[in-house]
C-alpha cells in the first residue's frame, strides 16, 4: 500500500493471474474510460459494437500470459480500479529491446484522488523490476485533463507525440 493511500483499511492491490471471475468487474471501468476518450477524439477512439466482449476476451488471454500483468484495486470487496501492463519488444537495434508498457489504467470515478492509481502503477513498476526491465512507458490522451497531470506526477514524461487526421481528405485542413 502506498503511504499516500487513504482508502479504508483492508483495501489492496491484487495481481489477477488466473482469476477470470474478476474480468466482468473490470469491463465497466474500461468502458467508462473508453467513452471519455471517444468524446475527446472520436477519430481515434470510436468504440466498436462488440467492444465489451472483445475486451473481456483480451483480458482473459492476458491472465494466462506470463508477459502481461492485470492488477485490480479492491476496496471494501469491490474492484475500484484496474491496470494492465506488458513486456513489449522494441527494435532489436536499441540498447533495451524489451520495455514495460502500461496499456491501460482506470480508477472508478468515486475512488479517484485517493491513491488508487498510484498503488496500481506501483504494482506495475514492481512487476517490471521483477521482469528485469529498465524502462516503463504509459500512453495517455493529451486531451484527457486527468491523464497528463497523473502520469507526470508519477515521473512519466512525454516522449513521442502521435498526430491523427482522416485519410479521406486530400488536403490538410
Amino acid at each position: 500500500m502506498g503511504q499516500d493511500c487513504i482508502l479504508p483499511s483492508g483495501s489492496q492491490i491484487e495481481n489477477l493471474r488466473h482469476r477470470a471471475r474478476d474480468i466482468d468487474a473490470i469491463v465497466p471501468l474500461w468502458r467508462e474510460m473508453m467513452e471519455l476518450h471517444q468524446q475527446l477524439e472520436p477519430l481515434n477512439w470510436t468504440i466498436g459494437a462488440d467492444a465489451n466482449d472483445t475486451f473481456r476476451s483480451y483480458l482473459g488471454k492476458c491472465l494466462d500470459d506470463p508477459d502481461r500483468l492485470v492488477a485490480v484495486a479492491v476496496c471494501a470487496g469491490e474492484i475500484v480500479g484496474y491496470l494492465h501492463a506488458a513486456k513489449t519488444r522494441r527494435l532489436p537495434l536499441l540498447e533495451s529491446p524489451v520495455e514495460g508498457t502500461i496499456e491501460g489504467c482506470c480508477v472508478a470515478r468515486d475512488a479517484r484522488r485517493r491513491g488508487v492509481g498510484r498503488m496500481l502503477v506501483a504494482e506495475a513498476m514492481t512487476w517490471f523490476r521483477a521482469q528485469g526491465l529498465t524502462v516503463a512507458k504509459a500512453g495517455y490522451a493529451l486531451a484527457n485533463p486527468l491523464s497528463g497531470p497523473f502520469w507526470n506526477a508519477l515521473g512519466f514524461r512525454p516522449c513521442v507525440v502521435i498526430g491523427i487526421r482522416p485519410v479521406a481528405s486530400e488536403e490538410a485542413p
